[in-house]
């Protein structure tokens, strides 16, 4: 709450101490402005009205320090005399307010204590009714003094906000702050009716002194809220009386309506503060402040909570009387603000409670509504009348909001036209939805909303409403279906057949009614609304998409025979493809007369097509090959309605029949003939072979037809499958299947280069031609790779073949890498050498283990991981010399030769990574661990050196932490033990020295910054060493080893931080030195939460003063308070344990906190400490009395006189001080 200034004190100095908003210029001082931050820090104090704000402090703990003795004792006085107190602590407050605002200027103080005088006299009442004196004539003179003293005060503090009198409102407040002690003396009925009548005065004084507050705030420019003062005041009172008066004695649902009641002085203070907003505008509210819809919303809330309340109805031994009236006034009030307010959102809201109190209207005729719902539940033989018939009695409903917005609409209320639509389509849709919860109600419910729903497509114009009637039809129809099996009856119609009856007869009006609803406008919205209208279901598509979702279940009824609707749903289908032109459902009719015709002739095809040359096949053939002919038909004729739905379809299932000939007809044939080459017969072979010739040559056609490369690969793995079978029938041993393709693969790559290289057309002969030479080459790579892996004579010599068919063909291209191409072969062939002779087991190939799996007691398992370590270091040698070799730039840059090298370092570290697997190292094989980290090492500096790339430098470093993290996993070295952590950080020392020396020196100066980086790092690596140490209870040999290496970690990050002005580090410094004393504490055993917080919240005020100019401002405060808060919540912990130690210490640290943002400037910091200095204060009063109270009455009296002692140091001697203070400031400024 604030309020305005006074007009008799114009020239009065501003609220609230010297200390100016954060992110504001401080203000200047009289003399001149200090420039040292020490000599603004000290100059805040000694400002005048920071010096009566240390005064108000030093004088709250005397005052708290002596309440806290006399608190001790309160429990001995009597009810009277606590009474007494309390209307004493009321005046004190009353006056203290009044001295603070005219005499000390302190506006915002006395503001504050004359609002808390004024919500505190209502109390006064309130415990005069509960001291219970036994002389009545005392009680009446009490009741008198305090009415006179609220009286006097209430009309001074009124006056004073209101800056007028307001009659109506103070009666309404004294009324009800009398009501606290005169209500209990009052029966139960009489307290309902005065309660009501206090109701009424609320409304009366809200609605007269809302709009003068409101005109009071637009003139001063004061905060919004204000003008909400009087209404939160009434409420808050009204409120509590009918808490305390009224819930012992009145049913929880009319309290509800009761609650619903209270909200209406609300939206009348809303409604007041909107006329202000419209005459300040000139009538022209295009906006919605917060100012007006926040207790807008605030109402609506209280009366949407009595709805709520209202629904204690159900509970046993209460009734619904309460819910209609309650809803329907809630409604009412909806309706009321939305016309202000101008939101539409407040009709839905307002028409969801009507719903409400319509639904709940039958309560007041229940026997007749019971009456006729027996009637109906009797009549459909069931024990009650099922919800989804409920849709019949919101009938009234949906008519009277479709007409009402008719009628607003031509009325020109847009604000309830719309709403109103929307509202009575949306009831429809979820009476519809509603009657999908019982069976037969499904029927007569989906047949009066079809009528309905087509009736608002008429009169709404919208074309959401008609895809909804659609929708409402087929319910209906599955309502019959649902029915007719219930009741027996027609016995030959099942619920597809009524389904495929309904699409029919969608089908039969499609024209007039999608014409009608194409002739519809189109629904307004965003574009996405627009996309979606554009789609909506017409009498046309649902058709389409019914008969679609119909074929499965016609199929499964057919699988014993064909139905008669099945047919039917065929020549639907059709039909419908026909009229449509639509590609998708001639595909869908396609298949599906496919799925008949194998049906019809009893034929279970995924069976009979593994059957080679069985007629199943034959029929297949045939069929395949008229859709193949019916393809030239249709494409000689295209712009024909059935070329345009069936055609595409038709050349899809020619293309899918071709492949499942392909693949499961031929491939099972040839890969039987692969497989078991001995069983079969040339005679007996031929014919199947010379199908998968001619389907091999049809894929090719195909690929040329329809331009798929794919069908190229897949005739061309056909073609050289059959002459594999081919081979193997002559008796040819299968090994040497590999050179017979090779020698394949060459001859198309001999005879089809010209055809490739042709301009061609897509649909010419040749246009396979360029996939066919890729799948040759693809045959030729396949046998190098396999002859580099499988030492064997035939599949090396096919290899061979490959390989120098491939290398004629690149001489006569006269291409030049076949240097670099031999040298890379010889590499390799280098390294195949080192696994053979690192291999115990003699091996012929490295796929083929069977030799190795003869050997006893599993140590063929470990074979793989002896030459994995000598593999590992081959390969990183041979990648140092190919660096060393290779200087040329040209010849580097070729893609091969990187990709050797790259695959030569994988190849490595893959040996490394299979080593692991050994339980130890020997000698020997730690020696391979280093050389080929070593080798690897050297690859990566000698590239950084040549290219100036620091990342190689990068890759170096990490190179060397993998090699001793992987002997550390064969344990040779140890990590965290000891002197790890010294050792890290004279690591770190003796990188900074090396990237210092290489910084300017030419192309070394690539690894200055690397090295620089790697020292910053491993200070880091220390400290999380350490912290490893330390959660594993690893005790040190000496008391504080670990804590000086985490405060020499530090003390390197914030010299870092300092010579090179860098926050980060300066932040890192910062937690590691809370790290630091976090392990002191530890290691000397101090558990007291203050050792802990208080160093983290003094790093969160430095963190937020160091990046003061980074964080957004927003963060500021925020941080301010965080860092506040973990100071001053640091002694609570043993505080409510009656410590007064504690209860002191919170004061002091309380203290230290408001001098620093009162030195500093720092508004946030203030606000929090003076919170916890007067929590602390409440502290002690509270438990002084169980602590060593004398103690700390004394130790506030001292405190409290020495901040009254400093304020009067500062203001007797100000004009000393500050002299002093810039001399010291001048020193200081020579000595920087």
């Amino acid at each position: 709450m604030t309020t305005v200034t006074s007009s008799s004190s114009p020239t009065s100095p501003p609220i609230y101490p010297h200390l100016p908003k954060q992110g504001d210029a401080p203000a200047k001082a009289a003399g001149p402005t200090p420039d040292s931050a020490l000599l603004r820090f000290f100059d805040a104090f000694l400002q005048e009205r920071n010096i009566k704000w240390l005064l108000a402090i030093g004088s709250l703990i005397l005052l708290s320090s002596s309440v806290m003795l006399v608190g001790s004792h309160w429990n001995d006085y009597a009810p009277v005399w606590q009474f007494m107190i309390m209307l004493g602590y009321c005046g004190l407050l009353y006056q203290a307010g009044l001295w603070s605002y005219y005499r000390l200027a302190l506006r915002r103080t006395g503001t504050g204590l004359m609002a808390l005088t004024l919500l505190l006299l209502p109390a006064l009442f309130f415990a005069l009714a509960w001291s219970q004196a036994d002389n009545q004539l005392l009680t009446l003179a009490l009741l008198a003094l305090t009415s006179a003293f609220t009286l006097l005060a209430s009309r001074r503090i009124l006056l004073h906000f209101l800056h007028a009198p307001q009659p109506t409102f103070l009666s309404a407040y004294l009324s009800l702050s009398a009501a606290y002690a005169v209500l209990p003396w009052l029966s139960a009925p009489v307290q309902t009716l005065a309660l009501l009548g206090l109701w009424l005065l609320v409304c009366a004084g809200t609605l007269k002194v809302s709009r003068h507050v409101f005109w009071l705030a637009e003139e001063q420019r004061a905060p919004r809220i204000f003008g909400f003062f009087p209404v939160a005041l009434l409420g808050g009172l009204f409120v509590g009386l009918s808490a305390l008066y009224a819930v012992d004695h009145i049913a929880l649902e009319w309290l509800g309506l009761g609650c619903t009641l209270a909200a209406v002085p609300i939206l009348l203070s809303a409604d007041a503060l909107h006329k202000v907003f419209v005459q300040r505008s000139g009538g022209l509210l295009n906006e919605r402040p917060v100012a007006i819809m926040l207790p807008v919303f605030l109402g609506l809330i209280v009366a949407l909570s009595g709805v709520v309340l209202t629904g204690a109805g159900f509970m046993p031994g209460h009734s619904l009387l309460a819910v209609s009236p309650t809803a329907l006034l809630a409604a009412g009030l909806t309706f009321i603000v939305a016309c202000r307010s101008r939101l539409s959102a407040l009709i839905w809201f307002g028409l969801v409670l009507f719903t409400v109190g319509y639904n709940f209207a039958p309560a007041y005729f229940a026997s007749a509504a019971m009456h006729w719902a027996d009637a109906g539940a009797s009549l459909l033989a069931e024990s009650r009348l099922p919800y989804g018939f409920y849709g019949l009695s919101y009938l009234p409903l949906l008519l009277a909001t479709s007409l009402g917005a008719i009628w607003a609409a031509r009325r020109d209320l847009p604000l309830f036209s719309k709403p109103l639509q929307g509202f009575s389509a949306l009831l429809s849709v979820l009476l519809l939805g509603l009657a999908y919860t019982h069976s037969k109600a499904l029927l007569p419910v989906a047949t009066l909303l079809t009528l309905v729903l087509v009736w608002q497509t008429w009169l709404f114009r919208s074309r959401w409403l008609g895809s909804m009637a659609i929708f409402a039809l087929l319910s209906a129809a599955l309502g019959f279906s649902a029915l007719n099996q219930l009741n027996g009856w027609v016995g030959w119609i099942d619920s597809s057949t009524v389904l495929l009856l309904a699409a029919a007869l969608l089908l039969l009006i499609a024209v007039p009614v999608d014409r009608y609803l194409a002739a519809l406008p189109p629904p307004g919205g965003n574009r996405l609304v627009v996309m979606l209208a554009s789609y909506l279901p017409d009498c046309a598509r649902t058709s389409v998409a019914l008969s679609v979702y119909l074929i499965g279940p016609m199929l499964l009824a057919g699988s014993g025979q064909i139905t008669l609707a099945g047919w039917g749903l065929a020549g639907l289908l059709v039909l419908q493809a026909a009229r449509l032109a639509d590609w998708r459902l001639g595909a869908i009719t396609l298949l599906y007369l496919h799925a008949l015709l194998w049906l019809s002739l009893g034929l279970a095809m995924p069976t009979s097509l593994f059957n080679l040359l069985t007629p199943t096949v034959l029929i297949l053939n045939a069929v395949l090959l008229a859709q193949w002919a019916l393809g030239y038909v249709w494409r000689r004729y295209p712009q024909t309605r059935l070329s345009r739905a069936f055609k595409p379809s038709n050349d899809a299932i020619a293309l899918l029949g071709l492949l499942v000939l392909l693949t499961v007809v031929h491939g099972s044939m040839l890969s039987m003939g692969l497989l078991a080459f001995t069983s079969m017969s040339l005679s007996s072979s031929l014919a199947g072979l010379l199908l998968a010739g001619l389907t091999g040559l049809w894929a090719l056609d195909a690929a040329r037809r329809f331009h798929l490369f794919s069908l190229t690969v897949l005739g061309f793995i056909t073609l050289f499958a059959t002459a594999g079978v081919l081979v193997l029938q002559l008796g040819i041993d299968a090994r040497w299947l590999p050179l017979t393709w090779v020698v394949l693969a060459l001859g198309l790559l001999a005879t089809l280069p010209r055809a490739s290289n042709l301009e061609l057309p897509p649909g010419h002969l040749l246009w396979p031609a360029r996939t066919l030479r890729h799948c040759a080459w693809g045959v030729l790579l396949l046998a190098v790779a396999v002859s580099l892996l499988v030492y064997q004579l035939p599949l090396w010599s096919a290899g061979a073949m490959a390989s120098l068919g491939a290398l004629s063909l690149a001489l006569l291209r006269r291409q030049k890498v076949l240097g670099l191409g031999g040298a890379l072969l010889l590499n390799a062939q280098l390294l195949a050498l080192v696994l053979i002779l690192s291999t115990p087991v003699p091996i012929t190939t490295v796929l083929d283990l069977s030799q190795w799996l003869q050997l006893p007691d599993g140590r063929y398992a470990t074979l793989l991981t002896l030459c994995a370590l000598p593999l590992a270091a081959a390969a990183a040698l041979s990648r140092l010399g190919w660096t060393l070799a290779l200087r040329a730039p040209e010849t580097t840059r070729q893609l091969a030769f990187r990709v050797w090298k790259h695959g030569l370092g994988i190849l490595a570290l893959s040996g490394l990574w299979l080593a692991l697997a050994l339980p130890q190292l020997g000698s020997v094989q730690i020696l391979f661990v280093i050389t080929a980290f070593a080798a690897l090492t050297a690859c990566a500096l000698i590239m950084a050196y040549r290219h100036g790339q620091s990342a190689q430098v990068w890759l170096a470093e990490g190179l060397l932490v993998l090699a001793g993290v992987y002997l550390a996993w064969h344990g040779v070295i140890t990590f965290g033990q000891g002197w790890s952590a010294w050792l890290l950080l004279l690591a770190a020392a003796a990188s900074w020295l090396l990237s210092q020396a290489t910084q300017e020196q030419g192309a070394w100066a690539v690894f200055s910054q690397p090295l620089r980086q790697t020292a910053l790092a491993l200070p880091a690596l220390a400290v999380v060493m350490l912290l490893f140490r330390h959660a594993t209870h690893v005790e040190a040999s000496w008391l504080g080893r670990d804590s000086l290496a985490l405060l020499l970690a530090a003390a390197a990050y914030a010299w870092y931080g300092y010579a090179q002005a860098r926050r980060w580090a300066m932040l890192l410094a910062l937690g590691l030195a809370n790290l630091t004393l976090l392990s002191i504490w530890h290691e000397l055993s101090w558990t007291d939460p203050q050792f802990y917080l208080i160093p983290v919240g003094i790093s969160i005020l430095s963190l937020r003063a160091l990046f003061r100019e980074q964080l957004p401002p927003r963060w500021r405060d925020p941080l301010n308070y965080l860092g506040a808060l973990i100071i001053l919540v640091s002694p609570l912990f043993n505080i409510v344990n009656g410590s007064w130690w504690h209860v002191f210490s919170l004061m002091l640290i309380s203290l230290v906190v408001i001098f620093a943002a009162i030195g500093c400037r720092i508004r946030s910091l203030l606000y929090t400490g003076m919170a916890f200095l007067l929590a602390d204060l409440v502290a002690m009063i509270v438990l002084g009395g169980l602590d060593n109270p004398s103690v700390l009455w004394l130790a506030g009296l001292l405190l409290g006189g020495a901040v009254i002692a400093l304020a009067a140091l500062a203001e007797r001697g100000r004009e000393n001080l500050v002299l002093r203070l810039q001399t010291v400031s001048a020193a200081l400024a020579e000595w920087h």
